[in-house]
This record gives structure tokens, sequence and C-alpha cells, in this order.
């Protein structure tokens, strides 16, 4: 599958800068991460977001529990709203429990079904370091190493932050943990798997991460999720054999391109941008073009690239 050539676009977000020497712990009070998760294209289009099958929902610290005399922290999902192909399902979820070992520069996770502790981030890694313990997904032979390592803005400070793979473009990030799913394994290359994205972080009512304006609220209610009303993209022409001009609202942060089996082939920073021109060099089909502005809203159209 080839990419996207964006021929224009006016406002970069940067995406790197040096290494940082101070270590940023892992957050003990009162993190949340949001996620939102597309699982695929739906055959046939179910509201409230017709086309795709997608859930959302945060991960926080629910409260403390001891495992073979160890201290860890809980952590659920107070409401994991899933709109998939076959209707819509609301749940409460324990994943498991989580401790970190400061000094060690690691972190730990137990398995809800399980008391075996596995390593889930070790942010000592080096270029060229494979990816171990409970992240780590075997696939083929298949192994998952460090690509690069830079830093990136965590609140008012840089964090280190480590390529692990540039497939589905996954980080992790010191004190944050993964931007592709807190404890979701690496997808390898494989194709047509769950796209995660980790929306934002916060830590004790505080967005950090990717800004500190985004607002990043505990979903715990239906009436905290975000809109999900259907908002269009204005997209001109479209069918169009190789190009396409977007226009996007003033309050859009970011661009997705997904093809037909879910995956996402194009993401890119747009603040700031509303108008500019996508060159496709795909092969002939259907893609579906999202935008997401700072409270999780989604605008969007499908494009029909023509032979």
């Amino acid at each position: 599958m080839k990419n996207f050539l964006l021929l224009y676009l006016l406002c970069f977000s940067a995406l790197g800068h040096a290494q940082t020497n101070v270590y940023h712990p892992f957050p003990e009070n009162n993190p949340v991460w949001n996620f939102h998760r597309f699982d695929g294209v739906c055959a046939n289009p179910n509201p409230p977001l017709p086309g795709t099958s997608e859930s959302r929902y945060s991960i926080h610290y629910e409260a403390d529990t001891v495992i073979l005399g160890l201290t860890y922290h809980k952590l659920t999902s107070p409401l994991f709203i899933d709109y998939s192909c076959s209707g819509t399902r609301y749940d409460t979820i324990y994943y498991g429990a989580i401790r970190q070992d400061t000094a060690a520069k690691k972190v730990y996770f137990v398995n809800w079904n399980s008391s075996t502790e596995s390593l889930l981030y070790d942010f000592n890694l080096e270029v060229g370091d494979t990816i171990q313990g409970y992240l780590e997904c075997d696939y083929a032979g298949q192994v998952d190493t460090v690509v690069s390592i830079d830093s990136v803005l965590v609140g008012n400070s840089y964090h280190k932050r480590w390529l692990i793979n540039a497939f589905y473009s996954v980080h992790i990030i010191e004190g944050v943990g993964s931007d592709y799913g807190l404890i979701e394994p690496i997808p390898q290359a494989i194709p047509d798997m769950h796209s995660f994205y980790a929306f934002c972080f916060s830590e004790s009512g505080q967005t950090l991460y990717p800004d500190t304006s985004t607002s990043c609220n505990l979903i715990s209610h239906t009436k905290m999720l975000p809109s999900t009303k259907e908002r269009q993209l204005s997209v001109f022409p479209n069918p169009a054999i190789g190009q396409f001009t977007i226009t996007v609202p003033e309050v859009a942060i970011r661009l997705y391109v997904i093809d037909m089996t879910g995956r996402v082939v194009l993401e890119q920073p747009i603040d700031g941008v509303t108008t500019f021109h996508v060159v496709d060099s795909l092969d002939p089909g259907i893609y579906m073009l999202m935008v997401a502005d700072a409270q999780q809203n989604f605008y969007r159209n499908k494009i029909v690239v023509l032979e």
C-alpha cells in the first residue's frame, strides 16, 4: 500500500527534539489516558458513527491492591463505549494492575486473569534493542526493535520517546506509556490490526499530552463522551483520479486517512490549517478521511480514488 503525499500544508507540529537526560517517572497521582480505537469499516453502516467500527474509553487508577506482597494500581475503564457494526455496547472493564520501579526505570503489569508479573515498559532501551515483556508480539518470527529515540513535550518538560514500530508508528513515552495503547501488545507489521490512538494524557486533572489545552476528562458517563454527531468534511473533487482539495474546520488538529480494512494509512497534524491539497498514489478504491478536534469530535467524508 502506497502512501499519500501532502503537497501543501502550512503548519506542522514539531515531530521531536533532542534527547533529554532527566528521567520522568510513570504517573502516580490520578492519571487518565483517553483512547480512540478504529476496528475497521462496516459493510453495513451503523449509527451513530456511520461506516466505521470504533471505541472510545479512558483508563485510570481505580485503587491500590497487593499481589504477592507488592503494591499495584488497578487499571480500569469506568465506561468503555463500543460503536460496533452490530450495535453500541457499554462496559466497565478491569484490565489488571500496574506498578513501577522508579530506580530501575521500569514498569510492570499483572493481567486481570493472572498473578504473574510481566515487564510492561523499560525506559532504558537503546536503538536496536528488542522489545520484550507484555508488549512483545512475536509473530512469524518477527520482533520489534527500537528504531529511533528523541524527545516530546509533555506538560512543560521534554520526555524521552522511543519509536518501536515504524509500520504503525508506535512510540513509548517516558512517564506516559505507549501512544498505541497503554497495555496493547505491539502489532508488528501485521496488516489490518486494530488502530489505537492515545488522544490525551492527564495527571491530577491537568492535561499534559499532546498539549496542555486539550480536554482530557475521565469518561465515566455517556454525557461526558465527545459528540458523536456526524460532521461532513468538504472534499472536491470526489471521486477523483489523483488530487483532492480538503477543507477542514479551524478547530481541527489531526488528519487520518483509513483504508477499507480499518488501517490508518496517513496521520498528520493540521493545527491552524483549513485548506490543503492531497495527491494520492493509492490503489483505486474507497477510503475514509477523518479529522479530529481537541474535544475528540470527528469530521469525516469518504473519498473515492478512480482508476
